[in-house]
C-alpha cells in the first residue's frame, strides 16, 4: 500500500528500521528543550494522505522512555484519514529534574499505520455477562495490591512462585527502580 507524504523538513521520510519493524522513526524538525514534567508540542514537518479505513498511530520510542523518561501524552496518537495538517508530536518529560534537549533531526516517535473498522452503536439496557465481569485493572493476573511498603523481596518470591519468573523479575525490576528513585529524591 502507498501513503502519500508530504515532507517539509530536510529529514528523510520515515522508515521502516528492519524488516520485522511496525513503527516508522519520525524526526523533529526543530530544536528545542522540554523542562522536567513538562510538555511539548514537537513540529515534524510531515503532512500525510492516510488512505480511508486505515488511520496513523504516533506512539513513543521505547528507548527515549527507558533512558530519558520521555513519552507520548495521548499515546497513541490518532491520525484520521482526512486529517491534512502538520504531524505534530506531545512529548512528556516524566523527570523530576532533567531537561531533555531535542535536535533536528532526532528520532522522536513512530507512526504505525493501521487498518480500522467503523461500527455502529447499539443503545442496549444491559449486556451480556461474562466471568470477568467488571474486573479491570490488572484483575486478572493480580490478586492483592503489593507494594514497596507492603512487601519484600523474599515475600514477593513466595507470592509469585506460581506464577512466570519473567514476570516476578519484570515486578522486582520496577519495584527496585521506584525503590532507588525514592532514595534520590529523599
Amino acid at each position: 500500500m502507498k501513503v502519500q507524504i508530504v515532507n517539509k523538513s530536510n529529514n528523510p521520510l520515515p522508515q521502516y528500521k528492519t524488516k520485522g519493524s511496525v513503527g516508522m522513526d519520525i524526526c523533529a524538525n526543530e530544536s528545542t528543550m522540554i523542562e522536567p514534567s513538562m510538555r511539548r508540542s514537537i513540529s515534524t514537518g510531515l503532512y500525510i494522505n492516510i488512505p480511508e479505513g486505515f488511520e496513523a498511530q504516533i506512539r513513543p520510542r521505547s528507548g527515549l522512555a527507558l533512558y530519558n523518561g520521555i513519552t507520548i501524552l495521548n499515546t497513541p496518537g490518532t491520525i484520521d484519514s482526512d486529517y491534512r495538517g502538520e504531524i505534530k508530536i506531545i512529548l512528556y518529560n516524566t523527570s523530576d529534574t532533567s531537561t531533555f534537549n531535542i535536535n533536528i533531526g532526532d528520532r522522536i516517535a513512530q507512526i504505525v499505520i493501521c487498518p480500522i473498522e467503523k461500527v455502529e452503536l447499539e443503545e442496549v439496557e444491559e449486556l451480556d455477562s461474562t466471568e470477568r465481569g467488571e474486573g479491570g485493572f490488572g484483575s486478572t493476573g493480580i490478586t492483592s495490591a503489593i507494594t514497596a511498603e507492603t512487601i519484600s523481596q523474599p515475600e514477593a518470591s513466595d507470592y509469585y512462585e506460581s506464577l512466570n519468573s519473567s514476570l516476578f523479575d519484570e515486578f522486582y525490576d520496577a519495584f527496585n527502580i521506584y525503590d532507588n528513585y525514592e532514595q534520590q529524591k529523599n
